[in-house]
């Protein structure tokens, strides 16, 4: 179950974030990227935890909405980590 948290945080995240950006809104893309990069490690996503913290980083010092690569890249580095565990799609999901 806790994966199926796990890929929906990775599909909605960089959705968020973007959004975040698209408002000039630092604190709300700070608390999104500070979310995905927290599951990513606990998951073993280790590039996405790196581009998640970049970000987060970014974003703590007001820096992120200025850096469009930065989201960017958590955004691709996220839809690999959804094809890297693309698999687990087929386990049925507990209810």
């Amino acid at each position: 179950m806790m994966i199926f948290v796990f890929l929906n945080e990775t599909k909605k995240t960089p959705r968020r974030a973007r959004k975040a950006e698209a408002a000039s809104d630092e604190p709300k893309i700070w608390e999104q990227t500070h979310a995905v990069k927290s599951c990513a490690g606990t998951f073993g996503g280790k590039k996405l935890q790196t581009a998640a913290q970049e970000l987060e980083d970014l974003a703590s010092h007001s820096n992120a909405c200025s850096d469009g690569a930065a989201i960017t890249r958590v955004r691709q580095v996220a839809g690999e980590a959804q094809a890297a565990y693309a698999d687990y799609n087929d386990y049925p999901q507990a209810s």
